[in-house]
């Protein structure tokens, strides 16, 4: 598709399937039961096993033949007027090929990628919390009713829409890393804020404002690929990065839920939620750097 990037596509289909469920899940368990709620849910995990069988057994198949993948490069001093021209004329095919463990060794030791991971760590944290936690505290300090909650959960979620839309085009354009990630951060303290000190006013206000720390997973994904010359470099800052970030986030729904049931409230956990915003800062002002990881590795070792 002409203009259009697997990972726009891939944050946009998230985006979309992760503010579904939580507006349909308590309709459907008050109508039917939440066994059919709970059931739907895994026929959608079904159907979406079956393309992966599917190249599960089309790989099978071809195992040895190459491979082809496309890697953004944006060109800064591109002048095109529209960012469909801009993906069209920087993205070519290039020769995929795995990452060695050279190269995966050596962004331990480069800020770049240790920043990334930070940043992509503090986004899927936002995430993984709220889905995990945010319809119980919205229900416990904000007094809506469960069905109201799922709506708000479904509002924060969807805010991602746009986000995963329009944040490759203001990256490629107008190199607004910086400025993109800042929006986000101050948009999730702001959020957090209202929720700690307003929780029963303008309630839909402060969980969209929060919603706005969803522009960290598209950037996140952008910057994976123009923060690497080659597909090979792509490929290991990509694992490294991931690997890291989903290793970060996923101790957080569950220290989230131990601080509640210690503290008997929500005021630790959310200031636990906005120190996690607050530390990734340094590194989203790293992340923004317009270099590769070859060329940190070039400045601070010699020859990538």
């Amino acid at each position: 598709m002409r203009g259009t990037t697997s990972k726009e596509i891939y944050s946009t289909t998230l985006a979309v399937s992760t503010f579904l469920p939580p507006l349909a899940a308590v309709p459907v368990a008050d109508t039917l039961g939440w066994r059919v709620s709970l059931g739907m849910w895994g026929i959608v995990a079904g159907i979406a096993l079956v393309p992966w069988v599917a190249l599960l057994l089309k790989n099978g198949s071809r195992r040895d033949e190459p491979v082809k993948t496309e890697l953004l490069v944006p060109d800064p001093t591109d002048g095109v007027d529209d960012f469909q021209d801009a993906v069209a004329t920087a993205t070519g095919p290039i020769s995929s090929q795995p990452a060695n463990r050279r190269h995966f060794a050596r962004l331990w030791r480069l800020p770049l990628a240790w920043a990334l991971a930070v940043v992509f760590g503090a986004s899927s944290t936002m995430a993984y919390v709220s889905f995990a936690w945010m319809p119980t505290m919205l229900v416990d300090i904000g007094g809506v009713t469960p069905a109201t909650a799922g709506f708000l959960l479904s509002l924060f979620a969807l805010i991602g829409l746009p986000c995963s839309l329009l944040v490759p085009i203001l990256v490629v354009r107008f190199q607004a890393t910086r400025p993109l990630f800042f929006v986000a951060v101050i948009g999730g303290l702001v959020g957090l804020t209202g929720l700690l000190l307003f929780p029963t006013v303008a309630l839909p206000l402060w969980v969209s404002i929060f919603g706005l720390t969803a522009i960290m997973f598209p950037l996140s994904l952008v910057l994976l690929s123009i923060r690497a010359r080659t597909s090979e470099s792509a490929v290991a800052l990509s694992g490294f990065v991931q690997s890291i970030g989903y290793a970060i986030a996923a101790t957080f729904p569950l220290l989230i839920g131990l601080l509640h049931e210690t503290t008997a409230g929500w005021q630790i956990p959310l200031l636990v939620i906005a120190g996690v915003l607050i530390v990734a800062i340094p590194a989203g002002i790293v992340a923004g750097r317009r270099r590769t990881v070859e060329d940190e590795w070039e400045r601070r070792h010699g020859r990538w």
